[in-house]
């Protein structure tokens, strides 16, 4: 990756040490908290995400840019040198897999028609982060979105839109659309805040046991911080809410920051306390470790 993608492409700061490239002036990720203001938060839960298969922040604007540049110039660098063949970059983006009206997946690449415009075009998603990059093959024309905050993934559709309009005259929607997805946001977390009991019903969390473990998944823990109930499940933790469901059954929720969290019912089987995390398939049953 280093002799022949990042040093051809002149990115000097770009590294696979999460360490290095969190250190000095890195855009740190940003979600919205129970109450949907928009705060910092741990990166701890991207570090799962391993090198190599992702680069660090500190230099992904720098990458992805001349990455771009690089898919329009059909393989040259910005600098007029050959960096992969453009039969190579054409071929990552043939049209294979449909996966939309009127969009496919090639190598590594999409390519859908978005208001009669081809465009080649690849995002990427982390907790914290959303960007993508838009490319315009027929006009020459590249563009990069790059966001730190949860809240960032509704900018990417009228990013996208935004650029037609400039490029081709179009009509001017996208604002609106970025003004709907605002209010939008605001309505989900108003509608979250309702439902929930912060910092939780305290019948409810008294009752709950110190540990719980799931035999092939691993343990949540619950403990007190600074006279608050947290959970600990893995790389997802934060304060405790509870919510009492339409069937009169009690969920714990965590209710830090972000959109990776935990909602879990409380509940017993065979004398010992649980929580049970569901999914669209699966049902998962944490029993307290005594």
């Amino acid at each position: 990756m280093e002799t022949q993608i990042f040093k051809p492409l002149g990115m000097r700061n770009t590294t696979f040490d999460n360490a290095e490239g969190m250190r000095g002036n890195w855009a740190r990720p940003h979600g919205l908290d129970v109450d949907g203001r928009m705060v910092k938060m741990t990166n701890d839960f991207n570090l799962l995400i391993t090198p190599p298969s992702r680069w660090r922040r500190l230099s992904r604007r720098r990458l992805i840019w001349r990455a771009t540049c690089s898919r329009l110039s059909k393989g040259l660098t910005p600098e007029g040198k050959r960096l992969v063949s453009e039969a190579n970059i054409v071929e990552r983006r043939k049209r294979g897999v449909p996966v939309g009206e009127n969009s496919w997946y090639g190598m590594g690449l999409f390519e859908r028609v978005a208001w009669g415009v081809p465009v080649v075009t690849h995002g990427g998603t982390l907790v914290g982060y959303h960007s993508s990059f838009y490319a315009l093959p027929e006009a020459g024309i590249g563009a990069v979105i790059l966001t730190n905050a949860d809240p960032g993934a509704a900018m990417l559709a009228p990013f996208l839109r935004r650029l037609l309009e400039v490029v081709y005259d179009g009509k001017s929607e996208a604002a609106r659309d970025v003004a709907a997805a605002a209010a939008r946001t605001k309505v989900q977390a108003k509608a979250r805040r309702e439902r929930l009991t912060v910092p939780g019903e305290p019948a409810v969390l008294k009752a709950l046991a110190g540990k719980y473990r799931h035999p092939e998944i691993g343990t949540v823990t619950i403990s007190e911080r600074g006279g608050t109930k947290w959970l600990k499940a893995g790389f997802v933790e934060g304060p405790v809410a509870t919510r009492k469901n339409p069937d009169g059954s009690i969920s714990l929720v965590s209710a830090g920051p972000g959109l990776v969290g935990v909602e879990a019912l409380v509940g017993m089987q065979n004398g010992a306390r649980t929580l049970t995390v569901r999914d669209v398939q699966n049902e998962y049953v944490y029993t307290e470790v005594r």
